[in-house]
């Protein structure tokens, strides 16, 4: 049996898959120091007998008996048939050079696929021998039974790869498969090993792992911070920040595990889980913070796995929402914000936060803590008409007032000031859109944001509803972080050198950001 055409290349090809194997002994390294997390399924690797096929070989050495089994599968033409104990072959030599390398749910479950399907295709017609194992059957149902019951994106052993093809010698050992298809099949079984060795380096918890192709995806478990148990329905949503194309939201199963796939790879998505109130659970980020200013970023290059979230208890705010002559607000924004330990604000999603229009009332559910609400129009109608407020009714986060959670908490109401209008012009006007407009104040020593937002690009210009205070405007820029621009006649560089405007009991216009 002569070589095909371009058989120099297929030995190249086996020269690479080599090298992923070599590599492959770094992944064990790095899993057995803990950075990577290898879940074997199966009992006991496969034996010694699988060796037993066309391109056998009775090398002592491993890096000898690879070298000849692709020897002698390089021999063979496309059509050529190899045996399942070829496949066995094949399998023991991954497993004695990298004992410790793992493979991917995700990618194990499709090599192994295209695999059994390129033997069914060789086999059509060949009477099945019996199985050698009595038990075959059992072992297969409780294979995939463990493997199923795996997220997308956790690791199996390389062991697991041997105890399938182990399965698939003891079910027929009559099964054949075209070296062809032998070939491509071991290439991707051999490119999953290599992804996940990838991710393990330097993998940390959250770390990415490079895949070759989409979807994407991002795995963990969700469990609960006083008993340990697994949160089954919680609902594990990811986005890119400011980027609602990237939006993506899946469920926890019974066991907590979840599988979120993500529309864009090579992004860093933040992960945050909501759960009914009803489980007495509050919803929390990846990281266990209550805020998106503090989450831990997941970086997706990949699959990534090890998202876990623990929610804590959580308990009801109640409280009321008024004006400063006493109505109700007549109707609610769709943000409510509040601030964790890190002093940052963060938003609430609108399933938390329950409303009435008439009397003002609502109630947020959160985990235990401590925090600072917050009320913001922004986006909303209401914005040309009120101020953002602090509970009760604090211009900024620092002399707000904490509200501890450990139990409901309740008369926690908010009375909204009489708002007025500070309004200019920004000259020269921008030429592009990435310009926005803030209106600061001093906060404990850092600037706040009072309001914010994008300039009116066509007459360059902008306005914003603020409480009574004296404040500062600046524009800035996402693209220029050479420095920003505070409201001055000069165009003022730092917070000191700007020009303050005080805001009482009227509008003020003409606050004209000289550029």
């Amino acid at each position: 049996m002569g070589s095909v055409a371009g058989s120099t290349t297929l030995e190249d090809s086996t020269k690479v898959v080599g090298a992923l194997d070599r590599r492959a002994f770094r992944f064990a390294a790095a899993s057995a120091a803990g950075l990577v997390l290898v879940l074997s399924i199966m009992g006991a690797r496969p034996d010694a007998a699988l060796a037993a096929g066309r391109c056998s070989s009775a090398a002592a050495g491993v890096e000898q008996r690879v070298a000849e089994f692709w020897q002698c599968v390089a021999s063979f033409g496309p059509s050529d048939l190899l045996t399942a104990e070829d496949l066995g072959q094949w399998a023991r030599n991954v497993i004695e050079r990298a004992p410790g390398a793992g493979i991917r749910v995700v990618d194990f479950g499709g090599s192994t696929a295209e695999m059994q399907n390129a033997l069914e295709r060789a086999s059509a017609g060949v009477p099945p021998a019996p199985p050698k194992s009595a038990d075959v059957e059992s072992r297969i149902a409780l294979f995939w039974q463990k493997v199923n019951a795996l997220g997308s994106c956790d690791l199996l052993a390389a062991t697991d790869l041997g105890q399938w093809a182990l399965n698939v010698i003891d079910r027929d050992p009559s099964k054949r498969i075209r070296v062809d298809d032998f070939r491509t099949s071991t290439a991707g079984m051999q490119a999953g090993l290599d992804r996940a060795y990838q991710c393990s380096q330097g993998a940390t918890p959250g770390a990415s792992c490079p895949a070759a192709t989409g979807p994407y995806a991002i795995c963990g478990r969700i469990t609960r911070s006083d008993t340990g148990a697994a949160v089954a329905g919680a609902r594990v949503h990811a986005n890119v920040p400011h980027d609602p194309d990237s939006n993506a939201e899946g469920l926890s199963g019974a066991d907590g595990r979840y599988t979120v796939t993500v529309p864009k790879a090579h992004n860093v998505y933040l992960v945050w889980v909501d759960v009914d109130p009803a489980t007495g659970l509050g919803a929390l980020y990846f990281g266990g913070v209550g805020c998106s200013y503090d989450a831990a970023e997941v970086k997706t290059f990949g699959h990534v796995s090890g998202i876990d979230v623990v929610l804590r208890p959580g308990h009801w705010i109640r409280g009321s929402l008024r004006d400063a002559a006493g109505a109700a607000i007549p109707s609610f924004p769709s943000v409510m914000r509040y601030v964790a330990s890190a002093g940052i604000w963060c938003d609430v999603s609108l399933p938390q936060v329950s409303f009435d229009p008439k009397t003002g009332a609502w109630d947020l559910f959160v985990a235990e803590g401590t925090y600072r609400i917050k009320w913001d129009p922004a986006n909303t109608s209401l914005e040309s008409v009120y101020p953002a407020v602090w509970f009760p009714s604090a211009l900024t986060a620092s002399s707000a007032r904490d509200v501890v959670v450990n139990r409901d908490v309740i008369g926690v109401n908010i009375v909204v000031p009489k708002g007025y209008m500070i309004s200019g012009t920004v000259r020269p006007a921008p030429q592009d859109r990435y310009f926005w407009v803030q209106v600061v104040t001093m906060d404990g020593g850092r600037v706040s944001v009072a309001r914010e937002g994008y300039l009116d690009y066509a007459s360059a210009s902008y306005s914003f509803v603020v409480a009574p205070g004296t404040y500062k405007v600046r524009l800035t820029n996402e693209g220029d972080t050479s420095g920003v621009y505070f409201y001055a006649r000069n165009g003022a560089r730092t917070y000191d050198a700007a020009a303050s405007i005080v805001v009482t009991n009227a509008n003020v216009t003409g606050v004209d950001i000289a550029r």
